[in-house]
């Protein structure tokens, strides 16, 4: 499993909320069963001068994939449909709770470069799930995030036996009293949880056996991955509260005017 990150040029235009994704259209060669279309979520931030995306490659990959993965700079992709409500509350004093699962850190990644380079310090702690250490992405703004808005971070690797010996963090699957351990104060929190659907499912569950509600409990799925965790219980009820408040006029009129596509530049 690779993970893969490619950069474009920013149009000067351009505006998203982090956390926010696209849908990404690119001409295949002999296309496959998987279409010539893929959502993706942004990795960079809206204050960064770049448009970071973020994949995992699983052998076999799609064409989609091989052929975005070979795209030489300067290469053009479309991107279109800027959507996504898993974003940042408006209300800067709501504690966040943060819990990614593989390359569900993707949208985090986005969140926490933003407060970062806002100097925005806000109450958020981050629980990232991953199968190895060398699995674990993103590293630098995280510490970054840690130094600037008083990020508290804590990682565990659910391949145990894969685990160095001179791990600091946490060993095997989330549970409810990992969960109770990084987040002693749940009650009170926004729970933000992202990453493959099963583990998405399973994080739902453990959080509702830790007594969080559901309506405390924010999701973004990526399909296509395998689940790091198993799934032992049905999905809990859905929710219909809303993530955040409703986009404003220039957010919607921006949102608007990408729906035709945009051509992305690939950078070197």
């Amino acid at each position: 499993m690779e993970r893969g990150f490619l950069t474009f040029q920013k149009p000067a235009w351009f505006r998203h909320r982090p956390g926010q994704y696209m849908e990404w259209s690119l001409p295949v060669s002999h296309g496959d069963s998987r279409g010539a279309r893929r959502y993706f979520s942004l990795a960079s931030s809206p204050t960064e001068d770049e448009i970071m995306v973020a994949a995992r490659f699983s052998p076999p990959a799609s064409r989609f994939k091989e052929e975005l993965l070979a795209l030489p700079p300067g290469g053009v992709i479309t991107a279109g449909e800027l959507a996504g409500d898993f974003t940042l509350p408006r209300n800067p004093r709501k504690p966040l709770a943060l819990i990614a699962g593989g390359i569900g850190i993707t949208p985090f990644r986005s969140m926490l470069k933003y407060l970062a380079d806002r100097g925005e310090k806000r109450d958020v702690v981050l629980l990232y799930s991953a199968s190895r250490k060398d699995q674990v992405v993103f590293g630098n703004v995280i510490g970054e995030a840690q130094r600037e808005i008083g990020l508290r971070a804590f990682a565990t690797l659910t391949d145990v036996a894969q685990v160095p010996a001179e791990w600091p963090g946490q060993r095997g699957p989330i549970t409810a009293a990992m969960i109770r351990e990084v987040f002693p104060d749940a009650s009170r929190r926004l729970f933000l949880v992202s990453g493959p659907p099963g583990m998405v499912t399973a994080t739902i569950n453990t959080l509702r056996a830790a007594g969080v509600r559901r309506s405390a409990i924010r999701t973004d799925y990526f399909p296509g991955y395998p689940a790091t965790e198993p799934a032992t219980e049905p999905a809990a009820e859905p929710t219909t509260e809303p993530a955040t408040e409703p986009p404003t006029a220039a957010e919607d009129a921006n949102q608007k005017s990408e729906r035709a596509g945009v051509r992305m530049v690939s950078q070197a």
